[in-house]
């Protein structure tokens, strides 16, 4: 499976390079965090229960914002394992192969780098709805705690299609991922001490 391999290598890549940057003692980062999606979760749901797609566009800004709360879907947002996740839910939704893929990629991705990783948590979201017709399925995002308690994205990256449309060529494969490097500078670098 390309997305084992690769996402596997991207995130180590990610998350050695933010251990890394710690270890340096200039950077305050605290509760760092990787979640893992299906963009067709998302797609599934909204296509069940007909769902305003361009509402739910212009709501990924906004970080209150939940899919589920707002239209009462009795799915849960965030699990760690992807058994948490009830059958009879992704049945009903119509999400049942999200879910299988998203098995293999806890038992060959994940379960490897929580072994390599134990200080980072590393959970599975359902709600996600930032990247919806960007991203064709797998998601991924790296958020993190500053020194003022503020929780920024630092990562993400996933599957898209680029490559697909511009060799005309269905089976092309490419997994896309950038760290905000700008950003992390800004938001996580330890403030100086007054009178220094």
């Amino acid at each position: 499976l390309f997305e084992k391999l690769h996402t596997a290598t991207h995130l180590r890549f990610h998350l050695s390079l933010i251990d890394a940057l710690i270890n340096t003692g200039t950077f305050s980062v605290r509760d760092v965090s990787v979640a893992i999606s299906d963009i067709r979760i998302m797609e599934a749901i909204i296509e069940k229960k007909s769902l305003p797609r361009e509402e739910i566009g212009r709501a990924t800004q906004d970080p209150l914002f939940s899919t589920f709360s707002r239209y009462s879907i009795s799915v849960p947002e965030t699990v760690e394992q992807v058994s948490d996740i009830p059958t009879d839910v992704a049945t009903r939704y119509g999400f049942g192969k999200s879910c299988a893929f998203l098995a293999l990629m806890q038992e060959h991705v994940v379960s490897v780098l929580r072994a390599e990783f134990p200080h980072i948590r590393f959970y599975f979201d359902l709600n996600r709805i930032a990247g919806i017709g960007y991203y064709t399925h797998l998601y991924f995002k790296i958020t993190a705690t500053n020194e003022q308690n503020d929780r920024y994205p630092i990562c993400d990256g996933g599957m898209v299609d680029w490559t697909q449309k511009f060799l005309s060529q269905g089976k092309e494969r490419l997994l896309a991922s950038a760290i905000g490097s700008e950003l992390f500078i800004r938001v996580f670098s330890l403030q100086q001490k007054k009178g220094e």
